[in-house]
C-alpha cells in the first residue's frame, strides 16, 4: 500500500497544477485507506492531510510557501509582512486548526470502535473494546479541546510575531498588540490595522528636508522669489529657536 501511494504522488508531482491529477490522488488515497472496514478513520485523515500538504506545496497558486515562512520566521519580530501574505497565512492556519479538530474527532471515534473477539478455536465469541479505558475517562469535549489548545500553544509565538510584523508593515507601533487585552474593542481595532495596506512610517522632517521642499517649489514655479525667501526665513527661524 505504501509503495502504491508513493507511486501516485510521484506521478502527480510531474504535473501538480492539473485538476484531474489532484482528484485522482485523493480518489486513490480514499480507495486505499477505506478498502478495509476496520481501517481507523484517523489513519485516513492523516493520509488525506499529507496529500493536501503535498498538493499545496507543489502548486504555487495556493501560496503554501507563505505558511511555511510563517513557521520559519517564528521568532522574527523585526521584519514586515504585507496584507496579502498575512491573510493567506491566516487562512492556512485556519485550515490547520480545522484539520486538527477533525483529528480529535476521529480519534474519539476510533477509540470507541469494536474489534471482533475469537476463542482458541477461531470461533467468533463477540466484540471487545481495546480503548474502553480512554473513552471511559475522556469525552468528546476533551478530545476536541486537546487538539484546539495544542494548536494554540504551539502557534502562539509564531502568531504573535506575525501580527507584530503586520503592524509594523502598516506603519503602526507594535505595542498596539497590547490592545488585544481589551475585550471586543481591541479585536476590532487590530482587525482594521491588519486590513490596512502597507505604509512607510513617516519620520520627523529635518531642516534639510524642509529647505529641499521649498527649493522644489520655486524650481517648479509654484512660488516666486519673494515667497521663497519668506518661507526659507520662516523655516530657519523655527529651527534656530
Amino acid at each position: 500500500m505504501e509503495k502504491e501511494i508513493i507511486f501516485i504522488f510521484n506521478n502527480f508531482s510531474k504535473n501538480p497544477q492539473n485538476e484531474n491529477g489532484i482528484l485522482s490522488v485523493l480518489s486513490e488515497l480514499i480507495r486505499y485507506t477505506t478498502k478495509k472496514n476496520s481501517q481507523p478513520m484517523t489513519f485516513f485523515l492523516v493520509i488525506v492531510g499529507i496529500a493536501i500538504c503535498w498538493i499545496a506545496y507543489k502548486n504555487d497558486t495556493l501560496n503554501f510557501k507563505y505558511y511555511l515562512r510563517f513557521w520559519n520566521k517564528s521568532f522574527d519580530f523585526k521584519g514586515n509582512i504585507n496584507r496579502k501574505q498575512y491573510w493567506i497565512t491566516q487562512g492556512w492556519s485556519l485550515v490547520t486548526l480545522i484539520f486538527l479538530v477533525l483529528i480529535g474527532l476521529s480519534i474519539f471515534y476510533d477509540t470507541g470502535m469494536k474489534v471482533p473477539k475469537y476463542n482458541y478455536w477461531d470461533e467468533f465469541i463477540g466484540y471487545r473494546y481495546p480503548f474502553e479505558f480512554i473513552r471511559g475517562n475522556f469525552g468528546l469535549r476533551e478530545f476536541i479541546g486537546i487538539s484546539f489548545y495544542s494548536w494554540v500553544i504551539v502557534s502562539f509565538i509564531p502568531s504573535l510575531s506575525l501580527q507584530i510584523r503586520r503592524l509594523r508593515d502598516a506603519a503602526r507601533n507594535p505595542l498596539w498588540i497590547l490592545i488585544s487585552f481589551v475585550p471586543f474593542l481591541g479585536g476590532i481595532v487590530l482587525l482594521i490595522f491588519y486590513l490596512s495596506p502597507s505604509r512607510k512610517k513617516r519620520l520627523p522632517m529635518t531642516l534639510q528636508n524642509r529647505l529641499s521642499e521649498v527649493e522644489d517649489l520655486i524650481k517648479k514655479g509654484t512660488i516666486d522669489e519673494e515667497e521663497y525667501k519668506h518661507m526659507r526665513k520662516k523655516i530657519l527661524t523655527k529651527y534656530v529657536d
